[in-house]
């Protein structure tokens, strides 16, 4: 039986929150792909390994996690292995308003590790022009 590909996803959430069960973990279960779990909570922390990278075929990236300053570390060690980096978009992240939010958000942290993504050439061209209002 050939090996199956593996993908090291990074996600802000604990891995029992709704979001990565449902959006990352719950549609690899029983199919083809392996999960890599590259982070983990640690009385309150969010610990990361960058090193996960390296037994992934890929790497998501979910979400929130460009929020968290280990995310540009898990960029630079997929990049400098030839490894292609995914990023999971929320849902409405594209259909932001073209005026500013009235409250402050960590939007722009996102925005970073997207444009990083960008160089990937993981993102479209839509989601680079929908970017420009951010």
């Amino acid at each position: 039986m050939p090996e199956s590909m593996s993908v090291a996803i990074y996600a802000a959430d604990r891995w029992e929150h709704v979001c990565p069960q449902v959006r990352t973990l719950g549609p690899l279960e029983g199919g083809p792909v392996r999960a890599v779990r590259g982070n983990w909570w640690e009385e309150g922390v969010l610990r990361v390994d960058p090193g996960r990278v390296d037994e992934a075929a890929l790497v998501l990236i979910q979400r929130d996690f460009p929020r968290h300053a280990e995310c540009a570390e898990v960029i630079a060690r997929a990049r400098q292995e030839g490894k292609p980096v995914l990023y999971e978009l929320d849902d409405l992240l594209t259909e932001l308003p073209v005026a500013p939010p009235q409250k402050p958000t960590p939007v722009p942290g996102k925005i970073g590790s997207l444009y990083s993504a960008e160089s990937d050439r993981s993102m479209t061209n839509y989601h680079l022009d929908h970017l420009q209002y951010l």
